[in-house]
């Protein structure tokens, strides 16, 4: 909750102006504009008036990045209880809600930075969520092109890698899938002097020993439809 005095230092500085009828002014108009339904003289659902202070309470469906972490988690959970498909049109659901870096120009202010990590973090993992999902379905080479921004943005995030070189060789794309082990070993030990870790190693001996287990569901195809 904001106390009134603390609204009235921080958004009117000029000493004249630091008054609270004109505060009200101010909590009027931004009523209006998050309640523009609500009846005259009815109490605020949204920005309620508590102990001396103001308190925004809007719904969950109406806050993005509540809906964007939400989203995420149903992903989550729809790929845990094999629904690939569900789960990569979730995935692709709450990735439109993404508009670049959260809360704009305020991101780098010390109440905003452990938020912003935490968004970006999840949007990280919503990338791989529908990359894995997309390999689950039979789609790689929607998972292929699925994975580029991600990679584009994290570029040693091994994970990403480790599906980019699943999706090239269940595509029929092995030297490729080896080409991008190359790519990411080469980065790690640039940036920060590691080999890459256990998961894209066996991946890669496995796509080196053409390994049959790594060929995944059949290829997705269109529904045709029947003639009656």
């Amino acid at each position: 909750m904001l106390r009134a005095a603390g609204l009235v230092e921080a958004l009117l500085p000029v000493a004249p102006a630091r008054s609270p009828s004109t505060l009200d002014s101010h909590i009027w108009r931004l009523r209006k504009v998050l309640e523009p339904h609500r009846d005259r003289g009815s109490p605020s659902a949204v920005l309620r008036h508590d102990r001396g202070g103001y308190r925004l309470v809007p719904g969950a469906a109406s806050i993005d990045s509540a809906r964007f972490t939400a989203s995420a988690e149903a992903t989550r959970a729809l790929l845990a209880d094999g629904r690939a498909g569900g789960a990569a049109r979730t995935a692709e659901e709450a990735l439109d809600l993404w508009r670049g870096r959260p809360y704009a120009g305020f991101a780098d202010e010390a109440w905003a930075v452990a938020s912003v990590a935490r968004l970006t973090e999840v949007r990280d993992q919503l990338r791989e969520l529908l990359t894995e999902a997309l390999l689950r379905a039979g789609s790689p080479a929607r998972a292929l092109l699925a994975v580029g921004p991600g990679l584009a943005d994290t570029p040693l995030r091994e994970r990403l890698w480790a599906l980019r070189m699943l999706a090239q060789h269940r595509l029929g794309r092995a030297e490729e899938a080896l080409r991008s082990y190359s790519e990411i070993r080469g980065l790690l030990l640039d940036e920060l002097g590691l080999e890459p870790g256990c998961e894209l190693r066996r991946l890669h001996g496995r796509v080196l020993a053409a390994d049959p287990t790594l060929a995944g569901p059949a290829p997705a195809s269109p529904a045709v439809p029947q003639v009656h």
